[in-house]
């Protein structure tokens, strides 16, 4: 499905990960719109979402992160969010938002796609036996 930032796709019973696109400026108009989009296609199903930053630059505005952490819908049904990225900025970046902003969902930055899958997964299939 093609979102406001970026592609996203379900690869796992509960498990969704989100290809953003290169260059993207995520802006809480679009934070919103791609929240809007989730809920859409989830509805009420609790998810661990793969947010893939791979290869790619960008950034994220202070209200968009803002928006991420404390916005209920979306903290509704996002269990965990694995942040995967090799590049320097974005890590920092990713840093800031899962260190500064309180978060009801559980946030982790990897630079190995695989550590990411297996700990959204490992988180989700925890929350959902509870």
């Amino acid at each position: 499905m093609n979102t406001s930032l970026g592609i996203l796709s379900e690869i796992a019973d509960n498990i969704y990960l989100l290809d953003y696109k290169d260059g993207l400026e995520i802006d809480l108009k679009k934070s919103v719109d791609f929240r809007n989009q989730l809920t859409e296609l989830v509805k009420d199903q609790k998810i661990g979402i793969i947010l893939n930053a791979m290869n790619i630059q960008g950034n994220a505005s202070i209200s968009s992160m803002q928006f991420f952490s404390n916005d209920i819908k979306y903290n509704k049904i996002c269990l965990a969010q694995a942040i995967i990225t090799n590049k320097l900025a974005l890590k920092l970046l990713a840093k800031f938002y899962t260190e500064f902003f309180k978060k009801k969902s559980k946030v982790k930055v990897f630079s190995n796609f695989n550590e990411g899958l297996t700990w959204v997964e490992d988180q989700v299939n925890s929350e959902l036996k509870s």
